[in-house]
């Protein structure tokens, strides 16, 4: 066989052998089957961060930077096993919640300009026509533009925002 013919097929080989490896172990993530590792900074000095702890014994801080989770190492038997009781398509999926909190206060400031703007300008318009120039009126009207033009932009960025979110979130 030709060389390079082998050796693309030893890469290919080693790419599924990956591809299924990287698979397996989030499979068993999923179950619950993993381990989690801390990664622990050490410093002589702190910083004056929170989440930094003194050893005594090495003289040093210490502070966990990120955890990662890693799948149980099984045999190919066990993971047979494995796979009888918890099929990989039953695996619960865990959907993580999109927090809407900033979404909806924006929504919220929007509605109250509404509100108060609309209510500011019949203030207005009352006001005008019954004790001062009637001209005046024609104040409120761009005001009112205003408030509603706000408001729509208001409401357009947070359900741009909701948008974007639940596309991350699908991907």
């Amino acid at each position: 066989m030709n060389e390079r013919v082998q050796q693309l097929l030893e890469q290919r080989k080693k790419q599924i052998r990956s591809e299924e490896v990287e698979r397996r172990n989030r499979h068993l993530i999923d179950i619950g089957l993993y381990e989690v590792k801390d990664e622990i900074v050490w410093s002589k000095k702190w910083d004056g961060s929170p989440g930094w702890e003194y050893d005594k014994e090495k003289d040093s801080y210490s502070k966990v930077m990120s955890s990662q989770k890693n799948a149980l190492v099984v045999t190919d038997e066990e993971y047979e096993e494995i796979c009888k009781l918890f099929p990989e398509d039953s695996a619960p999926k865990v959907k993580e919640q999109v927090n809407r909190r900033a979404e909806n206060t924006l929504r919220t400031i929007a509605n109250i300009l509404l509100i108060v703007g609309v209510i500011a300008c019949v203030v207005i318009i009352i006001l005008a026509f019954s004790s001062v120039s009637p001209a005046v009126a024609l104040a409120a009207v761009p005001y009112l533009l205003l408030v509603l033009a706000t408001w729509a932009l208001l409401r357009c960025f947070a359900d741009i925002s909701i948008t974007l979110k639940e596309i991350k979130q699908k991907m």
